[in-house]
């Protein structure tokens, strides 16, 4: 036969000091330490890139979440060729309020991967793109903006 366990409650101390302001406020504050990425979010990216006179536009869109020391994952996608890859994100900041992101975008068994660096400039991200398709090096330039700015 199962016998009911006796209910615990917290001392009074303790559930009277949860109740208080002072009480919330520390609750909320140790729940709340850590620094989050400022490039945590989702963002849009037009790359430009190109090998002798061709040129790409390549749209790119990535959304991060902050994984700790500097680091985020996500995921992102890209269009190429009249097909979207899609698939991991991975960045991580810079020292000079930048951020770095690689995303490697499968489209059936095809992967590419293409990488970002750009500096923050006060309202968005200016820096090169790069990728490899087959046997060519594509580098250019990308503007990245927060989505919904």
């Amino acid at each position: 036969m199962l016998h009911p366990r006796p209910r615990l409650s917290a001392p009074r101390s303790l559930s009277a000091s949860a109740r208080s302001p002072l009480g919330l406020l520390v609750a909320v504050s140790i729940g709340s330490t850590g620094c989050k990425s400022e490039f945590a979010g989702e963002w849009k990216a037009e790359c430009s890139v190109g090998v002798g006179s061709s040129s790409v536009e390549m749209p790119v869109r990535f959304e991060l979440a902050d994984a700790g020391k500097g680091t985020l994952s996500g995921v992102g996608s890209f269009e190429y060729n009249d097909y979207t890859f899609e698939g991991g994100a991975t960045g991580r900041e810079l020292d000079d309020d930048g951020l770095a992101v690689d995303i490697e975008g499968v489209y059936g068994g095809y992967v590419i991967t293409v990488e970002l660096e750009a500096t923050w400039d006060g309202e968005e991200l200016e820096g090169v793109c790069a990728f490899e398709d087959q046997e060519t090096l594509y580098e250019g330039d990308v503007l990245i903006t927060a989505v919904g700015e």
